[in-house]
């Protein structure tokens, strides 16, 4: 899949227990700035499961799906792939 066709997420549990998200390409979280999670998801696992797979979805739906799955990076797995 070309680098125009990617699309990265990292997500980060803040202040008052509420995850949030902002689009990156950075590999180490740690790069990225607070101030750059401006996207509110939620509290809890469920919420963060439903807002990858709408984006994961979403970029299926502009993107076309690729036949392999190279691989996924993750510190705490809470979303896992699956095949469908």
């Amino acid at each position: 899949m070309s680098r125009e066709k990617r699309k990265a997420i990292s997500i980060k549990l803040c202040k008052g227990n509420k995850y949030k998200a902002c689009f990156t390409n950075e590999v180490n979280p740690n790069n990225n700035k607070a101030s750059e999670y401006t996207i509110e998801i939620g509290e809890d696992k469920t919420q963060v499961e439903k807002f990858v797979r709408k984006e994961v979805e979403k970029f299926y739906k502009e993107n076309g799906k690729s036949q392999k799955q190279k691989y996924v990076f993750t510190i705490n797995s809470i979303y896992r792939l699956y095949e469908e």
